[in-house]
């Protein structure tokens, strides 16, 4: 997946739609930030599997597994998630031969975040839905998603924290 964004990236630059410029940093805790996360992006992605592994343990006592289980569960659906991730990358690949507008890319962009969504709720409807009613599963998928969404945040501030030695000042992000 890596490669086919990294080569796409290449395609658009030398067809001259895509003009890559040098960031502007406003701080060198800002370049910093923006080097963690273009080269450590992966490691993010795979803390999804452990993380989704605990919120699921914590919230889906009823079915009793154990966490390795729930790894396993996570990383099946993290399966999933990077192979509708990989379909959408080369979906994007019809770029290059027609060019689609702005809001083309736009929509098929939050299209695939959403079936992402989707998709992990999904997993997880399917995985623990028989053991709970409606509202049930319902609270909690959302919880987990609240879960998640916490625990990347407080992992993104604790890395900027330890950036900018606890000052947290200005920082602008370009992914």
């Amino acid at each position: 997946m890596l490669f086919f964004r990294h080569l796409y990236a290449e395609i658009l630059v030398s067809q001259g739609r895509l003009v890559v410029e040098e960031p502007n940093y406003v701080n060198e805790a800002n370049r910093k930030m923006n080097e963690i996360i273009s080269q450590k992006a992966k490691i993010v992605i795979l803390l999804f599997v452990p993380l989704a592994a605990i919120n699921s343990f914590i919230l889906f006592r009823r079915k009793k597994l154990n966490l390795s289980e729930h790894s396993i569960i996570a990383g099946m659906i993290l399966l999933g998630v990077l192979l509708l991730s990989l379909f959408g990358n080369i979906l994007f690949y019809i770029n290059l031969v027609t060019e689609w507008s702005s809001s083309t890319s736009s929509i098929i962009s939050l299209l695939i975040t959403l079936l992402t969504f989707v998709y992990t709720a999904y997993g997880y409807i399917n995985a623990f839905g028989k053991d709970y009613k409606f509202l049930g599963i319902s609270y909690r998928i959302t919880l987990f998603f609240v879960m998640i969404f916490a625990e990347i945040f407080v992992l993104f501030l604790l890395t900027f924290g330890f950036l900018t030695d606890w000052q947290f000042g200005e920082i602008q992000l370009s992914l």
